[in-house]
C-alpha cells in the first residue's frame, strides 16, 4: 500500500508528522508552482534517489525553506518514504524546515 493510501491505524507510533487522511491533505497542499517545479527536474534528470539531496536545494532556493508536506511530496514522487527524506533535511544543515530570517 503506498504511503498516500496508509490508514491512521497503520501509521507506525510516533512516526512522521502526516499519515491517512492527514498525508492526503498536506500533498494537496503543495503549491502548484513547486509541484512544477519537482515534476520538471523529474522528468529533466532520470535516475534514482541520487536526485534527492540536488532536488531538495532546488526546491529550497524556491521556497526558502523546505516545509514538511514539500517534503513529503517529494517522497511521494521519488518513491521513498517521507521519513528518508525528513532524515536527510534534518541531517544535513544547509537544509531548512522554517523560514530563515534575513
Amino acid at each position: 500500500m503506498s504511503r498516500v493510501g496508509m490508514r491512521d491505524a497503520d501509521a507506525p507510533p510516533g512516526g512522521g508528522p502526516f499519515y491517512g487522511a492527514d498525508l492526503v491533505a498536506a500533498l494537496a497542499a503543495v503549491p502548484p508552482e513547486v509541484r512544477v517545479l519537482v515534476d520538471r527536474y523529474l522528468a529533466e534528470n532520470p535516475g534514482g534517489r541520487e536526485r534527492l539531496i540536488p532536488l531538495l536545494h532546488r526546491v529550497q532556493q524556491a521556497l526558502g525553506h523546505l516545509p514538511y508536506d514539500v517534503q513529503d511530496y517529494v517522497a511521494d514522487r521519488l518513491g521513498l518514504a517521507p521519513v528518508e527524506v525528513h532524515g536527510v533535511v534534518s541531517f544535513y544543515h544547509f537544509f531548512t524546515t522554517v523560514p530563515r530570517g534575513r
